[in-house]
């Protein structure tokens, strides 16, 4: 892509987001081409949405939403600082817009991993963190029918953002084994999802390595005070405007999110 179509696809993202309406598709003309065309719409979009970086996190981490998006490798993208939250919340969300609920580990960074060019090990990584908390993540995409869209459109998209939710979480984590940690999601005092850290792909500790030099070859790294979730372990689950939603972790305790939809939206429609 060229910089002038790199700008104009943000903008024609952004300009949604602003709306909060539903695209149907990415124009033909603006569609990022390969995963380095869509990163740096992604860049662009970010810049744009005029917000400050509250973390990072990752998509595609899990086989099964991997299956589901055609792909065999996560992606990464910002969490903005004004959509990181710790429990419980009360969010309001668009109506028109579809929304999905994973189930995430987060984790916290007490130092800088800045950028460099020696990759980090996980050694490196485990000691930069500070705690680990149980985590939902409300995926909103401004792209109709997501799951269906050409993954590199989603990666543009900001990764289809929307808000990070965190438990009070354990600074003594390293005790634990996150792979087999389990986790189950009620939504209005259902069981709707269970799964645990063996469904990420190589454990969610492997993922925030993945991530660190992910960010690190950006030549921008990760900061303390981050807060970064490294994909679900659970299945995506799709909830209506009005609902609580409260993920348990084993030893890591729960988080929990009440949704409503936006007055605002409510009368325009």
């Amino acid at each position: 892509m060229s910089p002038d179509q790199v700008e104009r696809c943000a903008a024609f993202l952004y300009g949604a987001r602003s709306q909060d309406r539903i695209l149907e598709r990415i124009p033909a003309a603006l569609k990022p081409q390969s995963l380095s065309d869509a990163y740096a719409v992604q860049d662009r979009l970010f810049t744009m949405l005029g917000d400050c970086t509250g973390g990072w996190f990752l998509g595609c981490t899990n086989p099964d939403i991997q299956r589901q998006l055609g792909m065999t490798h996560p992606y990464a993208a910002r969490l903005r600082k004004s959509a990181v939250h710790p429990s419980p919340v009360h969010l309001e969300v668009a109506p028109a817009l579809p929304m999905v609920l994973e189930v995430e580990f987060a984790f916290k960074l007490g130092e800088d991993l800045p950028a460099r060019g020696k990759p980090y090990s996980m050694d490196e990584v485990v000691d930069a963190v500070i705690s680990v908390h149980p985590a939902i993540e409300v995926v909103i995409s401004y792209l109709s029918d997501w799951t269906r869209q050409p993954f590199f459109d989603l990666v543009a998209d900001n990764g289809t953002d929307g808000a990070l939710v965190y438990g009070e979480g354990t600074t003594a984590w390293q005790k634990l084994d996150l792979d087999f940690i389990d986790a189950t999601l009620v939504v209005d005092g259902a069981r709707v999802q269970s799964g645990s850290g063996q469904n990420i792909e190589g454990g969610p500790l492997t993922m925030l390595v993945w991530l660190a030099n992910h960010v690190s070859r950006k030549g921008v790294g990760l900061k303390a005070g981050q807060i970064c979730n490294t994909g679900s372990c659970t299945s995506i689950h799709y909830v209506e405007k009005n609902c609580t939603a409260t993920a348990t972790f084993t030893h890591l305790g729960e988080v929990s999110v009440n949704l409503s939809p936006s007055p605002a939206n409510e009368e325009q429609g």
